[in-house]
C-alpha cells in the first residue's frame, strides 16, 4: 500500500492530517491543521502524502504552483521514519508532477540554517541558497531561501 497520493480532503484523510500533524503542532513548527486544510482549497496549492497502510501517514509535502514558479511549503515526515527515504519520494513525486504540467519551473523554498539536515537534502536535489531573511521564523531564526529550475524533469 505505500504509495503517495494527492490530498482531497476526505473525511478519513483529514482525520490522518489531524494524527501527523500532532508532531509539528506539540512544537509550533508549522501552521495549525485547519489552516493547512484550508490552503489546500485553493486551486494552486496541493498536498501530497505517504501513506504505509490505509489512513495512516508517513509524510506530506505542501506546495503551490503559480504560472511557472512553485514555492515549497512544507515537507514533514513522521520523526520515526525519517532517514527512510519518504522526504525524497515525496520531493520526486511533487516535482515529476509540476513538470508534467510544465517544462520549466522555478521551485523557492525556506530551510531554517539549523536544520543542516534538510539543507543537505535540498542540495542534494541541485538547489542553492540564495539569499536569507532575518528573524524569519516566530522564534527569530533566520530562514535561508533556496531555489532551483527544473526543465521538464529533476
Amino acid at each position: 500500500m505505500k504509495q503517495t497520493k494527492l490530498y482531497r480532503g476526505y473525511p478519513n484523510e483529514y482525520a490522518a492530517l489531524q494524527r501527523i500533524a500532532s508532531f509539528w503542532t506539540e512544537k509550533n513548527d508549522f501552521w495549525p491543521v485547519e489552516m493547512v486544510s484550508q490552503s489546500v482549497a485553493r486551486a494552486h496549492v496541493s498536498l501530497r502524502y505517504y501513506e504505509e497502510k490505509p489512513d495512516v501517514w508517513s509524510g506530506l509535502i505542501l506546495y503551490q504552483l503559480i504560472d511557472d514558479q512553485a514555492e515549497l511549503i512544507y515537507l514533514f515526515v513522521d520523526p520515526s521514519k525519517r532517514l527512510k527515504g519518504i522526504g525524497g519520494i515525496l520531493f520526486r513525486e511533487m516535482v515529476r508532477t509540476m513538470c508534467s504540467e510544465l517544462n520549466h519551473v522555478e521551485l523557492l523554498l525556506e530551510v531554517r540554517p539549523s536544520n543542516a539536515g534538510a539543507v543537505k537534502f535540498y542540495e542534494s536535489y541541485g538547489m542553492k541558497q540564495t539569499g536569507r531573511r532575518s528573524n524569519y521564523y516566530s522564534d527569530g531564526e533566520d530562514a535561508l531561501i533556496f531555489r532551483t529550475v527544473f526543465n521538464g524533469k529533476l
